[in-house]
């Protein structure tokens, strides 16, 4: 079994960052144990879930042991040395999981994906303000329709409910429908907070079960002042329209998630395209696989060492929707949760990618390593 490198490389981190209990010999036990009874698979899966603990103990520790864990692959400095210049991604996350399988088998259209982007920064620049100021760019191919309201995440940790601007719809001429869902400061209280409990997924009998925080929120999504929810609102849109792209970032992006399903299963429109940054998992991999299915237009775009992308984690029974885009900021940004995951970090790696030089990193972000 080709595991020994990857047990040193999540005994390496418990080390370097302090986190207690663990040990070569106990790990080595359990993945052998794993192996024997559910195959090289099951052992790989122990690895994947290593890494979802060591990043939970990185966030809490503001720090991230990405680039440490990543020079015990090769040498000390040659590696994290290859990132500084803008060399590729480590698969290390990866390690034998569905992060690794399932790759976007169709390339992302890139200027789409920045265009949206830009729509979810627009989502972004009026805070919480009611009512919000959505200014789309006069460049853009849309003009805005509406506005979506809902829970904000952290109230639905506890405490009374705060209903906030979520994002907008937008129509372009061609009678082409976009949803814009922002992401929100409550995912960082969601991680520290939340207990990551799955409820039966209530859009569709069969469909797998669902974070509770997240399906709680869809559900509170309305549009405008009719109160109307989101599905319902665009499935009575008049006339069709020709198609509807669901975009969101972070918690927008779970959103978007539960959305598209919903649209593709209960709607006219069952073909959404979707196209999310930073998304957490949604739900347990039955809900995974139905999604597939219903909603293959999906992309996933993800910074490897973005923390919120691997929570809740498979420990805990969730998986991801397919279509992955991996980004690596990795020696491009500073390797802190708040930088590793914003959108703005996301969209100056995209235009990286696509040969461009028109977007930029947040203040603060700068800088490659802390």
């Amino acid at each position: 079994m080709r595991l020994g490198r990857e047990v040193r490389v999540v005994e390496f981190y418990r080390q370097s960052v302090g986190i207690p209990g663990g040990g070569a010999v106990r790990n080595a036990q359990r993945l052998r144990g794993a192996a024997r009874t559910g195959g090289i698979a099951a052992a790989r899966r122990c690895v994947r879930e290593g890494f979802h603990e060591l990043f939970f103990w990185s966030f809490h520790r503001k720090i991230s042991g990405i680039v440490s864990a990543s020079q015990s692959l090769t040498d000390p400095h040659s590696l994290s040395e290859h990132f500084r210049r803008g060399g590729h991604e480590s698969n290390f996350l990866a390690i034998g999981g569905r992060e690794s399988e399932f790759l976007a088998i169709m390339p992302l259209n890139i200027p789409k994906a920045l265009q949206l982007g830009q729509l979810i920064n627009v989502a972004y620049t009026s805070g919480t303000a009611i009512p919000p100021n959505y200014a789309i760019p006069a460049g853009s191919d849309y003009k805005l329709m509406d506005v979506i309201n809902g829970n904000d995440l952290a109230t639905e940790i506890g405490g009374a409910k705060l209903n906030v601007p979520f994002g907008f719809i937008a129509k372009n001429v061609e009678n082409d429908l976009v949803v814009v869902i922002r992401g929100t400061l409550g995912i960082w209280e969601w991680i520290q907070d939340a207990r990551f409990l799955r409820v039966p997924c209530p859009l569709a009998p069969g469909a797998g079960e669902t974070e509770d925080g997240f399906t709680s929120v869809y559900q509170s999504l309305t549009v405008g002042a009719t109160a109307s929810s989101l599905f319902a609102y665009l499935k009575s849109v008049n006339p069709l329209a020709n198609s509807i792209t669901i975009t969101g970032h972070s918690l927008g992006s779970a959103l978007a998630t539960l959305l598209a399903y919903d649209l593709a299963v209960n709607s006219v429109y069952t073909n959404p395209s979707v196209v999310t940054f930073a998304s957490p998992q949604v739900g347990d991999l039955q809900f995974v696989d139905t999604y597939n299915n219903e909603v293959p237009d999906t992309y996933r775009i993800a910074n490897v060492p973005d923390i919120v992308p691997g929570l809740p984690g498979p420990l805990l029974g969730y998986d991801h929707i397919d279509q992955l885009v991996r980004v690596n900021s990795i020696g491009k940004a500073k390797a802190v949760p708040t930088c590793t995951h914003s959108l703005d970090t996301y969209l100056y790696l995209l235009d990286l990618m696509h040969g461009g030089n028109t977007f930029q990193l947040s203040d603060g972000c700068q800088g490659w390593l802390f």
